[in-house]
């Protein structure tokens, strides 16, 4: 394979897999009233990220613990959406101060990092969420050759015929990208939930996998539903390094990249950029991305022949070896425990039994609802990647649906192989929700592990 073929990559990664069964951009734009039931509404929340802090007197440890208490309680009502970033500034303002407890700043190393990661993405020059800021970040790609299409793809035909095509006549277009490599999978289909980011907000995608050696190239180009409709800007892509040649190595090892790539149109020529430096806009990926690629959910009936729904389950199946991924320039540690882990404390396993049994009275099915819980039997990090609460926020997927909603109660997909009723799915559902976050009494895995339960013990040896 050339060079040229090795050059791709994936910066605003959302839109290549989220835009095949949910997305990132939708995010913001859903964010307002879709908090979840035991939350405030959004402005209400974001009134209070700075109300408290003239009352702030730092100087013992009683002081900072009950400062962290009355803004995470805030936090967690808000379902996270907001205050978190008024808490990391007041930590990092305060540090002095809180280097003065010594050994038992330690205490708050989890708090510092969750709303960092929080902060970080509200940031003008960081809109991507990552430690790396964007310039940074699109540097980085550009000198890997990530930012470059490889042939034909880049080519001014090849960008003409696209937009001269819709879904009527994709078909001859899959035909002739397969015969440029017999390696390289490409299918169209329209997404089921997400329109592209761009104005033309286009359902279609044409999706091309482009192996070699070194990294598998997932590239996806938005295509207008119809030929009188706007064009699309979006080409989104992820790159996935290998961690050797064989993939032999374990899966973690591999890092993933994202990019939102731009078709910036003139008169004569389609110039290729990133949707940051063309829009001055992004998002954070992970927040809606846990595994660096999901896999291709596509509207029934969209992938049309045989040999392109063959194409299909092989990229998937592909996705899926990869979802322990690492993600560039990203601690994934650092947004929390996972939810539905099978270490749950004392005190989480008697709430989740109130939970499962307050809503399934059947001792046989009420087993079952709690086996079905245990999603990280396989999101370990390891065969999955993790879930963090990112996962259960409703926002992410329109219209008002989180990763694990739709998992479980719309496609019915999660957890695999299990036969359960709606009533199994719905507690299953609901008691994931209050086991990862519990807002009225920060018993949730999530307040637990940002209140860092066991440290003071732990630090006082």
């Amino acid at each position: 394979m050339s060079g040229s073929q090795n050059n791709i990559l994936h910066l605003g990664v959302l839109a290549i897999f989220l835009a095949t069964s949910h997305g990132c951009h939708a995010s913001e734009k859903a964010t307002t009233g879709i908090l979840r039931k035991v939350g405030l509404h959004h402005q209400e929340a974001k009134s209070t990220d700075s109300d408290s802090s003239n009352q702030i007197a730092f100087g013992t440890e009683q002081s900072w613990n009950d400062w962290r208490l009355r803004e995470l309680k805030r936090l967690a009502l808000a379902s996270y959406q907001s205050n978190a970033s008024y808490m990391y500034e007041t930590l990092r303002k305060y540090s002095p101060q809180l280097e003065g407890l010594g050994i038992r700043a330690r205490c708050y190393d989890n708090l510092k990092r969750f709303t960092k990661r929080y902060w970080l993405s509200k940031q003008p020059d960081h809109k991507l969420g990552l430690d790396l800021d964007d310039a940074g970040y699109i540097a980085t790609l550009k000198k890997k050759g990530y930012l470059t299409l490889p042939d034909p793809l880049g080519s001014q035909e090849f960008l003409d015929l696209i937009d001269k095509t819709d879904s009527d006549n994709i078909e001859s277009i899959e035909t002739r990208l397969r015969s440029v490599n017999p390696s390289w999978r490409v299918f169209y289909f329209k997404s089921r939930n997400l329109p592209t980011v761009d104005d033309s907000q286009a359902r279609g995608r044409l999706f091309v996998y482009v192996p070699s050696d070194l990294t598998d190239k997932f590239i996806q180009f938005g295509v207008r539903d119809r030929v009188d409709a706007v064009l699309s800007e979006s080409i989104s892509e992820i790159v996935v390094e290998k961690s050797d040649s064989n993939h032999t190595q374990s899966p973690t090892a591999n890092m993933a990249y994202y990019a939102d790539l731009w078709r910036v149109r003139n008169q004569q020529h389609t110039l290729i950029s990133t949707r940051l430096e063309s829009v001055k806009t992004s998002e954070a990926c992970y927040s809606c991305h846990q595994s660096p690629l999901l896999t291709v959910k596509p509207e029934i009936g969209s992938v049309r022949s045989d040999i392109s729904r063959n194409h299909l389950e092989e990229v998937n199946n592909l996705i899926k070896s990869y979802s322990s991924a690492n993600v560039y320039s990203l601690d994934q540690a650092d947004f929390g425990p996972s939810v539905g882990t099978l270490r749950m404390s004392g005190t989480t396993a008697k709430s989740v039994d109130l939970c499962v049994n307050s809503r399934i009275p059947d001792a046989s099915s009420a087993l079952r609802v709690r086996q079905a819980m245990q999603c990280d039997t396989c999101h370990n990090g390891n065969a999955q990647s993790y879930l963090h609460f990112q996962a259960t926020y409703a926002g992410a997927i329109p219209p008002n649906e989180s990763l694990i909603k739709r998992a479980v109660l719309e496609d019915r997909t999660m957890p695999p192989n299990v036969e359960l009723s709606t009533g199994e799915r719905t507690a299953v559902y609901e008691c994931l929700l209050s086991q990862i976050s519990s807002p009225p009494d920060l018993s949730g895995d999530l307040e637990q592990w940002l209140l860092q339960s066991d440290c003071t013990a732990s630090t006082s040896n």
